[in-house]
């Protein structure tokens, strides 16, 4: 949420993935957000219960822009999550734009 706006949406999409809704926000700029948040995960620095440094986590995004690629929401949605698993499928921690 720290890289979003206020008129932003940010929510739990299923187990572990989530969706933002970056209102009026172009692809490119919609990119720049992504590796913003992609940027601020590996900068993480995590410890496990015993004090031990872990890996910092990695972020696969789809990024699918309204209404350049899509014309309803669940057509968005859909083309989003798809350029995810793409994302995943490309050796994850990558970001995946429609254009």
């Amino acid at each position: 949420q720290a890289h979003a706006k206020r008129t932003d949406i940010v929510g739990r999409w299923g187990g572990e993935e989530f969706a933002v809704v970056l209102v009026g926000a172009s692809t490119v700029q919609a990119f720049q957000v992504a590796q913003r948040i992609q940027k601020s995960l590996a900068e993480l620095h995590l410890l496990d219960k015993n004090g031990t440094p872990i890996p910092s986590p990695t972020i696969s995004q789809g990024i699918a822009t309204f209404p350049l690629h899509a014309r309803e929401a669940a057509e968005l949605v859909d083309l989003a999550d798809m350029l995810l698993y793409k994302a995943k499928e490309m050796g994850r921690d990558q970001i995946m734009t429609a254009d």
